[in-house]
């Protein structure tokens, strides 16, 4: 009985820890987000300060600043979306799966102490108590 609640279990602990790891990449992905606006703010700012001296170079510094800006945003918010589907649809899955399982396995504790509490009461293990 106990692979009967350990392999799923087993399952869904795999499954946690891959959306914590998700997670953190998505975090990460998160920081990189603010990193290159930082880093196009930056650039705007430094090409303010020249603007009577803007060059070419400059445009095609910041184009290239905005592109990436652009591309972590559409990765971050692909990996948001694909991460909430997944955690919506293990939800769906397994929540009812868990929830008998969880369930079967208190019935058994349950059914388990009461043999327990029998045995300890009944008349064979009577001088054990005493």
């Amino acid at each position: 009985q106990g692979e009967f609640f350990e392999s799923p279990l087993q399952e869904y602990l795999r499954t946690v820890i891959a959306v914590k790891e998700a997670l953190t990449r998505r975090g990460i992905a998160l920081e990189d987000v603010a990193r290159a606006e930082y880093e196009l703010q930056q650039k705007k700012v430094q090409v303010a300060k020249k603007a009577h001296q803007l060059n070419n170079n400059d445009e095609y510094e910041i184009k290239i600043l905005e592109d990436k800006v652009h591309e972590l945003e559409h990765r971050l918010s692909t990996m948001s979306k694909t991460l909430r589907d997944e955690i919506e649809n293990f939800k769906v899955k397994n929540g009812e799966e868990l929830k008998t399982i969880v369930s079967d396995f208190i019935k058994l504790q349950v059914a388990y102490a009461e043999k327990l509490q029998k045995l300890w009461d009944s008349d064979n293990l009577k001088e054990l108590r005493e």
